[in-house]
């Protein structure tokens, strides 16, 4: 697995690409500050979906040009 050497003031940590994925959905989902600020808009409607899983989505839609989209809650 690839290991990144990070330093910052002088203390290096060593962190996977994996482990720094893991910390940045931990941060953003479970972290409620982000749910306290102003709301994250799509054309005006408020979105509960990180703004890159959006960006995802439309890739994947106009790469795949799908008959029919099925969507789920969560």
């Amino acid at each position: 697995m690839n290991r990144l050497q990070l330093t910052n003031d002088g203390l290096a940590v060593n962190i996977s690409k994996d482990e720094i994925v893991n910390a940045f959905h931990c941060l953003y989902y479970f972290n409620e500050s982000h749910h306290s600020g102003p709301p994250i808009l799509y054309h005006g409607v408020p979105i509960h979906k990180h703004p890159g899983d959006l960006f995802n989505y439309q890739q994947l839609i106009f790469e795949q040009q799908p008959d029919f989209i099925i969507g789920g809650a969560y």
